[in-house]
């Protein structure tokens, strides 16, 4: 059996007031998409990410 971890990355992220949805907000000089992608693709339990986004 394979374990796959799905990421939905939608909304338009308006509590945060800003020009663009939150998924493509800078932490760090990094988007909250690429921090998250990041977490999930070093895991070792997983055998894929599925991304889901508008």
């Amino acid at each position: 059996m394979s374990t796959i971890a799905i990421i939905l990355a939608g909304g338009a992220g308006t509590r945060l007031q800003g020009p663009l949805p939150k998924q493509f907000r800078l932490i760090g000089g990094r988007s909250l998409l690429e921090i998250c992608l990041g977490t999930f693709q070093g895991h070792p339990g997983l055998d894929g990410i599925i991304l889901v986004c508008p």
